[in-house]
């Protein structure tokens, strides 16, 4: 090893875009180096740098004490993994690419790659290690090169051609007897194998150019690069061949027991004609990966000797419990003979599928009764007797049903109930939908025993008729069983309702936009075209037959619904030709539940506690269900019969079948007889419609309303009521049994109100609500004062202060004045305000006072009162942005203007007006006097208009002209408008640096009234329009405000964008992102904010200005986006940090407090502190606001970048709603802290993390419960262009954090290559009473956002390097992960056990220790101080350079 030791007064020039690869690889074909490579060229220039250095030995001590730290410190440690030690950034290999085309950049320039700065000094790795080749001597055929185990490289001979030569790599070459060929080239070969697809040029790299003889492959080099190298002859069970992973598979000759691929060199027609297809990886080769010596703890070595590997026979499932062997057999599981046990006929369809069974094999596994000749025939399930068990179906149902299902599972014939531990089959997989979902209300005159519910909501799929049933007390629940059915079956494709208002409300619009869902209603009075209806009336009619067969009292009504879907989902339908979930799902259902009990069968179920011998073991009760999601696929409900609670049992057996439990006798034959009067009635929401005879109500009469449902979600003010108390109503639908009055008179309409947040409902005629709702927009603002400061009194009539009352008190007003007022006076605007100073002043018992007292006595309604009374003056209240006082309307920005001696607001207004004329965003129609009847504004609904006022970052005063888009109907497809999240952003930006592409930003200019409006609206000109006042002006441009306004204007971009050849992203639909060559370029869109990573952003925004005329403000490479600043460091490495942003926030600080905030603090707060254990007092109303908004902003800094304050922001935003004193002190730290430290910067950098000394041990899953499987690709996954990508996580949790909940925090950072991306901290949702049960949900949070990650990247068109690196700091929960024989032995952890442990077996993620002093993760998961977190800070945010030099 030779390394030079720089100059230390030699000056270092700009980093260049190149790196060690580029000059490697910079040939000509013949293996030349092409000296006009203009990268070659930088190379020369880099080593001019080192004329005048000193050759340093290899003994060097201070560079060796240097690489033992580095050596000895984890690879996960901040500063090793951020160091400049980490790989380049190379492609993917391809089996369309060529060596050359495959060359990579980085932005880490050459010099620097193999340099360290130690005490001054820089060191530089001029050569590398040498490295020995060990071969074997073969015979050599003709056309044939060897594939040896024992060669630990490859070297190339005459069968092949060179394509490539690496400068300054050698290595030597050692055979027989030792002899040895010295300083031999290294380089890329290729010749031509016939493979399964013909044949294609096999490219291989990193071998040894002898030159000479044949060709020889090392196994272990191609085995490295995931090819499966199978040398073994089928004479002794091999498959002689090599498989690539892309399916590539090349066959092997062995002669005289050696592996030969046949190979011969490639001619210049074939090199441009066939495919090329890479063997071996092009990173530097190093035999000793390879390396593992064997010891006496090897765990590995001990499995292999105490697990060998089962007979193949014997493996009778795969990894999602399905028979490997099936035979038709399987399928007649019941006989006709009483006699014959299912598990008999299972045992021998097994033995059947399996003809390697012999005798040996029964005896060694004790199944005697397999041993039969396999050509016995089976009679046919006795399908008659089945119909109990399958809701009276038809024998020809129930046979295609058995002929389209499975029944697999085993039971128990004995009588003796015992638990099971292990599920008789194995968890179903849920699969995603894809279909259109009709959906329709059940109502019920009886509640349900299980849950009260006396509504049901039915989901049915329209294609595959796979019918959910989910209870609800009331209606507006229907939100949450849309979530709960879609998180059971996945996204539907389309909602289809009868536009019930709830279907169709806000929220639930909201959910479907989220999801990409569109919607469908049917029209009024027409529900025979919701396929749901006509589902719920086969539905109907089978609950209703089991009811009248079983005798099932009323209330079990809603259970044995859902067993009819349940039944129905499993059963044959001759409409869709198949069995429901079989179509939604593709997999064959196993109807096994169905076959052992029937609907309202008497059971015996298992007691776990009974006293002995006077209680029996068992309990009776009847079977009414199936529990999906409690326990195993075969476990049930049972309604007991002293209890007559639902109970969850798997440990069933019947009660009717001939051993009866006589010490249960007086009960049995004790069932539950119907009552016709209670017989529940079962109807949807059309039956309610239709009553009996369908007429409606004979009062339907005159007057016309119009849209009744433009009052459903309004809210207004109720009178007051005798104690004071003054609520607030939400109205939430027009009731049902009123809809015949809807299109008829106002007297017929009534609407359910809820009171006071849910507290109680009422029913409202519509004229009551209107008559409540214009006295609450008449009511005026009347007083403005702040609080109670003093008081005086009792006063008399003579004294000089006396205003009519015996008391006066002193009232300090928002404009600062403190006056004195009659207490009467206010005590009747105000009595909740008067009733608290009473009482915290001891004055409840004084006269005058007393009347106050019943108040004060109810303090949650005082509290309350308090609230509502200060809430309006609190709106009027001055509003302050980066110190400037903002107006709310133009004539107050006029009042500011004059107060202040300029003339912003109105120049903003201006500015904002000449906007709207050069847009032509209004049409003049003429004064309203004159042209209120126009047929031009015809079909048009009046709105308003006013102007918002704002300050940007930068101080520029700005207006806005907005409608007041709540006045228009609610429209019903979609109203979203482009808002990338802050990971794309951040992975937009890391894209660019990793594949070489600029990166500018641009801000369109009036973005939305680029757009027209398809709202037909006008309104009145105010005073802001100057001589349009009083105008009919009608809205043509899709104005700030209108509800569709971000839609079109996302349509009128996207209609842009997709014509420039970009599509958007399907995990960040607000990317766009299209093909160039061999990478994709982005566009991420915020609004009217775009940020552009290209190879030419310059042609992309001239095309927008000139092609599509948009107005751009700010174009540029991107500086400041978001409230985040960009720049590059003095080594060219683009960093991210919001100095601005924070530099905004302190000075609100100043002008809110009127001081600066202390840097004293080291952490954000101290170690181990407890916010939620103060009990300072709480802030008012005022000072509340003030926190909120302080903590608000902290949420914005953590989001663009501050990761150190995570934790501390996360804690103090638990106390938004009251806030104590304790808490504003806390947040001033934080603020302190971040002026004290506003240098931090995250930094891009796109260097592959250097993993390669990770102890990672290759288990066998396939045996587990989680089988050999993989990682599912997403769907529609682009082509993966540009450099690879590896993802490294850190998982940390900090137990008991919360003392008052008792709840931990789950902290996470993701990184892509060496760049953090994301950053997590949030409270548990569930109490854990261990470090363990608490570290397994954070790393099941960990691994699910791993994989939301990976999908992205994937969508994004993005090669990852390979499967995910996860640390964590608890050693127990890794080793519980990455072993496949671990125990469960804590059921409350079960969930995040299994999620974390199958991402593992199926080879997506690693799961490795780190100590805890090093894991980064713990500044997002508790309070730190600085001497802990310092070590894994400085480099991740407050470092420039190369990070391994902190490690000492």
């Amino acid at each position: 090893m030779k390394r030079v030791i720089l100059n230390p007064t030699a000056s270092i020039p700009p980093r260049r875009q190149a790196n060690m690869h580029d000059f490697n690889h910079a040939s000509d074909g013949s293996g030349n180096l092409d000296s006009d490579d203009p990268n070659v060229a930088a190379a020369t220039d880099d080593d001019a740098l080192f004329q005048d250095t000193l050759i340093i030995p290899d003994d060097d001590p201070v560079y060796q004490a240097f690489k033992t730290s580095l050596n000895a410190t984890h690879p996960g440690d901040m500063r090793r993994m951020l160091s400049s030690a980490g790989k380049p950034p190379s492609r993917p290999p391809s089996s369309r690419s060529t060596p050359s085309s495959s060359t990579p950049k980085s932005n880490t320039p050459t010099s620097l790659l193999n340099e360290v700065e130690i005490n001054g000094k820089r060191y530089r790795q001029i050569e590398e290690h040498n490295v020995i080749y060990n071969v074997s001597q073969h015979s050599l055929n003709k056309h044939e090169s060897l594939t040896d185990r024992g060669c630990n490289g490859g070297v190339g001979g005459e069968d092949c051609r060179v394509i490539a030569i690496i400068p300054d790599r050698k290595v030597h070459i050692r055979g027989i007897d030792n002899h040895e060929l010295t300083d031999v080239s290294l380089g890329t070969v290729g010749g031509v194998c016939d493979s399964n697809r013909g044949p294609v040029i096999a490219i291989f790299h990193q071998y040894a150019l002898h030159g000479k003889g044949k060709t020889i492959h090392s196994s272990g080099q191609m085995e490295s690069f995931q090819n499966d190298v199978n040398d073994r002859s089928v004479k002794v069970g091999g498959l002689q061949r090599i498989k690539t992973l892309d399916g590539y598979v090349f066959p092997l000759n062995i002669r005289s027991g050696l592996p030969y691929l046949p190979m011969r060199p490639f001619t210049d027609d074939e090199w441009d004609t066939l495919p090329h297809v890479i063997m071996t990886s092009d990173a530097e080769w190093d035999p000793s990966v390879l390396d593992h010596i064997y010891s006496s703890d090897d765990d590995i070595w001990y499995d292999a000797l105490e697990h060998p590997d089962e007979d193949q026979a014997n493996i009778l499932f795969d990894a999602q419990g399905n028979y490997l062997y099936r035979n038709s057999s399987l399928h007649q599981i019941h006989s006709a003979h009483s006699n014959c046990n299912i598990d008999d006929v299972i045992d021998s369809c097994v033995c059947a599928a399996h003809p390697t069974f012999d005798a040996l094999h029964v005896q060694e596994h004790h199944i005697t009764r397999l041993a039969f000749d396999h050509a016995v025939q089976r009679a046919p399930p006795d399908y008659t007797s089945l119909q109990k068990f399958f809701g009276w179906l038809s024998p020809d149902l129930i046979k295609k049903t058995f002929e389209h299902t499975t029944q697999y599972a085993r039971t128990s014939s004995s009588t003796l109930l015992k638990k099971h531990f292990k599920a008789p089959f194995p968890a179903f997989n849920v699969y995603r939908r894809n279909e259109n979902v009709a959906t329709d209300s059940v109502f019920s005159d009886t509640p349900a025993i299980d849950d009260g519910s006396t509504i049901a909501q039915i989901f049915v799929g329209v294609d595959t008729l796979v019918t959910d049933v989910y209870p609800m007390k009331a209606l507006k629940q229907f939100p949450a069983t849309l979530e709960d059915n879609i998180r059971q079956r996945g996204a539907m494709n389309k909602l289809v309702s009868d536009r019930a208002q709830l279907e169709i409300s806000q929220r639930v619009q909201n959910l479907l936009r989220a999801l990409i869902i569109s919607s469908w209603q049917s029209e009024p009075h027409h529900q025979h075209q919701n396929p749901a209806e006509r589902r719920w009336q086969t539905v109907k009619t089978m609950t209703n037959t089991l009811l009248d067969r079983s005798g099932s009292p009323p209330y079990t009504w809603l259970l044995c619904l859902m067993y009819v879907c349940f039944l129905l989902n499993h059963t044959f339908n001759t409409t869709i030709n198949g069995v429901p979930l079989q179509k939604l799902n593709g997999s064959t259902p196993d109807i096994s539940p169905l076959l052992r009990f029937y609907w309202w069968q008497p059971v015996y179920y298992r007691l776990d506690d009974y006293d002995f011998p006077s209680e029996s073991r068992e309990a009776r009760g009847r079977w009414v269900g199936i529990a999906e999601n409690v326990g195993h696929y075969m476990t049930y409900k049972v309604l007991t019969d002293d209890t007559r609670k639902i109970i969850i049992r798997s440990t069933l057996r019947p009660a009717d079948d001939g051993h009866p439990n006589y010490r249960l006798d007086p009960l049995c034959g004790e069932d539950f007889k119907p009552s016709s009067d209670n017989q529940p009635v079962l109807r949807s929401r059309s039956d309610i419609r239709n009553d009996g005879d369908g007429k409606q109500d004979p009062s339907s009469k005159s007057v016309l309303i119009t849209n009744p449902a433009d009052l459903v979600g309004r809210t207004f003010l109720l009178p007051e009521q005798d104690d004071g108390q003054r609520f607030r109503a939400v109205i939430v639908e027009a009731i049902d049994k009123f809809d015949e009055g809807l299109n008829s008179t106002q007297e017929h309409i009534k609407f359910r109100c809820s009171i006071n947040d849910d507290q109680y409902e009422e029913l409202l005629t519509y004229q009551q609500i209107m008559d409540y709702i214009n006295k609450d927009e008449s009511d005026e603002i009347y007083w403005k004062f702040k609080r109670i400061k003093a008081h005086e009194g009792p006063l008399t009539q003579e004294h000089p202060s006396y205003q009519g009352s015996k008391f006066n008190v002193m009232i300090e007003w928002e404009n600062g004045e403190v006056t004195s007022e009659p207490l009467a006076i206010i005590a009747k605007d105000d009595p909740a305000t008067c009733a608290q100073y009473a009482s915290d002043n001891n004055l409840l018992n004084v006269d005058g006072w007393k009347q106050f007292r019943k108040l004060a006595k109810k303090a949650k309604i005082l509290k309350r009162q308090l609230n509502q009374a200060k809430l309006r003056s609190y709106r009027s209240a001055p509003k302050y942005k980066f110190g400037f006082q903002v107006p709310r309307d133009y004539d107050e920005g006029l009042k500011l203007d004059s107060k202040f001696g300029n003339n912003k607001w109105r120049e903003a207004t201006d500015e904002e007006m000449g906007s709207m004329d050069d847009y032509q965003v209004f049409e003049d129609i003429g004064h309203k006097d004159t042209n209120s009847q126009s047929p031009r504004i015809s079909g048009y609904k009046k709105i308003r208009t006013h102007l918002i006022f704002d300050v940007k970052h930068d101080g520029r005063h700005k207006a806005r002209m907005v409608a007041d888009g709540h006045l228009t109907d609610i429209p019903l497809d979609s109203v979203y408008s482009g808002v990338v999240s802050l990971r794309g952003l951040r992975l937009l930006i890391f894209l660019a640096e990793l594949n070489n592409l600029d990166t500018w930003a641009t801000d369109i200019g009036n973005a939305y009234l680029e757009a027209e409006t398809s709202e037909k609206v006008y309104i009145y000109a105010g005073p802001e329009f100057g001589k349009l006042e009083h105008h009919i002006l009608i809205i043509r441009k899709a104005l700030y405000g209108l509800r569709t306004s971000g839609v079109r204007w996302h349509e009128r971009l996207a209609d842009c964008l997709r014509q420039m050849g970009f599509k958007p992203c399907f995990a960040e639909p607000d990317i766009w992102m299209r093909a160039a060559g061999d990478i994709y370029e982005y566009i991420a869109v915020y609004v009217d904010d775009l940020a552009i990573a290209a190879k030419d952003p310059a042609s992309i925004v001239d095309m927008l200005k000139r092609k599509y005329k948009f107005k751009l403000k700010g174009t540029g490479t991107i500086h400041f986006h978001l409230g985040m600043d960009f720049f590059r460091d003095e080594d060219n490495v683009l960093c991210i940090a919001p100095k601005k942003y924070i530099k905004k926030m302190v000075s609100a600080y100043e002008q809110m407090f009127g001081q600066s905030p202390k840097t004293t603090a080291q952490s954000p707060l101290e170690k181990g502190d407890h916010p939620e254990l103060d009990d300072t007092e709480l802030l008012d109303a005022e000072w509340t606001q003030k926190y909120q908004s302080l903590v608000g902003a902290l949420q914005w800094a953590v989001s663009i970048g501050r990761i150190d304050v995570t934790t501390a922001v996360m804690s103090m935003s638990s106390f938004r709603a009251a806030p104590r004193k304790g808490h504003l002190d806390r947040v001033k730290r934080i603020y302190g802290y971040l002026a004290k430290f506003d240098n931090a910067a995250l930094r891009i950098l796109v260097n592959e993390p250097d993993y390669s000394q990770l102890q990672d041990p290759v288990y066998d899953w396939a045996y587990s419960v989680y089988g050999d499987g993989e990682e599912l690709l997403p769907h529609k996954m682009p082509e993966p262009l540009g450099n690879c990508v590896t993802l490294t996580h850190y998982v940390d949790a900090n137990l008991y954090h919360d003392m008052l909940t008792g709840k931990a925090v789950t902290g996470i950072l993701h990184f892509a290559n060496q760049t953090p991306i994301e950053w997590f901290s949030k409270k548990q949702s569930t109490v854990e009473t261990a470090t363990y049960g608490s570290e397994f949900v954070a790393a099941r949070t960990c691994v699910e956002q791993c994989l939301d990650l990976r999908y992205t990247l994937r969508y994004l068109g993005v090669p990852l390097r390979g499967k995910s690196y996860m640390f964590g700091d608890n050693e127990s929960v890794v080793n519980s992960s990455m072993h496949p024989h671990t125990k469960l032995h804590k059921r409350h952890t079960m969930l995040s056990f299994h999620r974390v442990r199958q991402a593992i077996a199926h080879k997506i993620v690693s799961f490795f220790h780190i100590n805890g002093n090093i894991n980064p993760a713990d500044m997002v998961s508790k309070h730190w101080s600085h001497n802990d977190i310092w070590p894994t800070l400085q480099p991740l945010m407050f470092w420039r350079g190369d990070t391994s030099i902190l490690i000492r």
